[in-house]
């Protein structure tokens, strides 16, 4: 889940003291029993009509083969907090949600195990076939260096991308905002912020110092020079960059881009922008469609998104069995959860887009954001340019009977976030680990925000040790926004 705090620091605190004394000591692993370590609020808990996916879980697997079984839930904030806590020993898990850089790491460091296809069968039929394929297709090393697959150890859960959320009344040109340019563009002073994420703002900065070389490679694909996978390609190549050179410019590039945003933030920005203290968020899909939401229930105030014309970051969250696991109960949740009936209830929930493509997952997207229509009330929407055609055959592929295009009124809204279409996601490639560039990167990240503790920071802070609860209510107002756009559709459609 890309998301780095979403509680004070106390609780951070608090947290990593108490999982630190969770969990189960491998050579105390029960065969009846689960133990899943996932992101806090990532997961469908329940509500007046459906119990929460894990108590779907246990009556599942009861009827299914007559025995009962626990399961342990526990939560985690950041990745390394997660890793810190798996290589202590004192802790085990049997199925571990680790973002994609963590995925690789843990690949690399012998810390899970190869995962069994064969009962994946969920998997294999409902998975999108554009996120199976860059799963299989995105390689990295184990511990004995032979190259294998993301798919060999890892499914995907969650995915997204990055850009820019904006407030189309603060912007005095929107083509402004579609270019990486915008956070050094001094017309907005003060008015961007980027994220206090080495990896996420690193990858922001390489973008913008190597802008004309990536103009230049969409160029050559829109004349055909070059096909789709190629340039893909390359803009995988330039993202991870991580040579003196490059660790060189974007150190420049941050320097100047500190003195013209309004700050680095974590979690602060996806609600300074809907107070209209910032124009500009660079953020990822899912808290864009957070944003949106908030702004729209809260003052109707409309939000865009938008993934810079240059390239960006596409990422995912990811299901991993740790070394010494218990596979068995393992795999049947990981099953259970690629149900395209469950992975509607936890992206209902959690507001995030899941990996998991199929009717009920298209149909719940319709129902958020087609309007009831006719054929005929389409064609003229189309015509006249009140409706747009939104085509999402490459996500849905064959997992779903009818047609996965969609048409909305709106573009650069919440279903654009979180489904880009075909020609936004060849242009968005998967950041690696750092590897053995990480300390030098770090140390230039250090360097770079050396002299800048913005004053939100400090506000922020005391803003969530007075309220840490605050976050809690995020995916509420998610799922509140999404039923009552539901509503209004049905009260039009009469």
């Amino acid at each position: 889940m890309k998301k780095y705090f979403s509680l004070s620091f106390l609780f951070l605190l608090m947290g990593a003291m108490v999982t630190s004394c969770k969990g189960t000591s491998a050579n105390q692993k029960e065969s009846n029993v689960l133990r899943i370590y996932n992101w806090q609020d990532y997961i469908f808990e329940g509500d007046d009509e459906n119990d929460s996916v894990i108590d779907q879980f246990i009556d599942y697997y009861y009827e299914t083969y007559g025995e009962r079984i626990e399961v342990e839930y526990y939560t985690f904030e950041t990745n390394e907090n997660m890793l810190n806590v798996l290589k202590t020993g004192k802790s085990s898990y049997d199925l571990i949600c680790p973002s994609d850089y963590t995925i690789q790491k843990m690949i690399k460091e012998g810390m899970v195990e190869p995962l069994d296809m064969s009962l994946l069968d969920n998997y294999t039929q409902y998975a999108s076939p554009y996120i199976k394929d860059l799963f299989e297709n995105s390689k990295t090393v184990n511990e004995n260096q032979e190259e294998v697959s993301w798919s060999d150890y890892s499914i995907p859960y969650m995915w997204g991308t990055m850009g820019f959320m904006y407030d189309p009344e603060m912007i005095a040109n929107e083509e402004d905002v579609e270019t990486w340019n915008v956070i050094w563009n001094k017309d907005y002073k003060g008015l961007s912020t980027l994220k206090d994420s080495v990896r996420d703002t690193y990858c922001a900065a390489v973008f913008y110092v190597y802008q004309d070389e990536l103009n230049g490679y969409n160029q050559q694909y829109l004349d055909g020079e070059i096909t789709s996978t190629e340039y893909t390609a390359k803009i995988t190549e330039v993202m991870n960059r991580k040579d003196d050179k490059t660790i060189e410019l974007v150190e420049e590039a941050l320097q100047v881009a500190k003195d013209n945003i309004y700050g680095f933030e974590v979690d602060s920005g996806k609600s300074d922008i809907v107070t209209g203290k910032i124009a500009i968020n660079f953020c990822w899909s899912g808290d864009a469609v957070y944003s949106m939401d908030c702004a729209e229930e809260e003052s109707d105030k409309y939000l865009n998104y938008v993934v810079p014309k240059e390239g960006s970051n596409v990422w995912f969250d990811g299901w991993v069995i740790p070394k010494n696991a218990n596979t068995k109960l393992a795999h049947e949740f990981l099953n259970f959860l690629c149900d395209p009936a469950i992975a509607r209830l936890n992206m209902n929930e959690i507001g995030y887009t899941s990996a998991i493509a199929g009717d009920a997952i298209l149909e719940m997207v319709k129902e958020w954001y087609q309007p009831e229509l006719t054929d005929e009330e389409i064609a003229q929407g189309l015509e006249n340019g009140t409706l747009y055609e939104w085509d999402l055959t490459y996500f849905f592929g064959d997992s779903v009977q009818e047609s996965a295009i969609i048409y909305t009124e709106e573009l650069d809204r919440q279903l654009t976030a979180q489904y880009p279409d075909e020609e936004t996601i060849i242009k968005c490639a998967i950041m690696e680990d750092f590897g053995e560039e990480n300390e030098k990167i770090l140390e230039m990240w250090a360097r770079a925000k050396s002299d800048q503790v913005p004053i939100w920071a400090w506000i922020f802070i005391g803003l969530v040790i007075l309220g840490g609860g605050t976050m809690f209510a995020v995916n509420k107002v998610n799922k509140h926004v999404r039923n009552k756009r539901i509503q209004q559709k049905k009260q039009n459609a009469h």
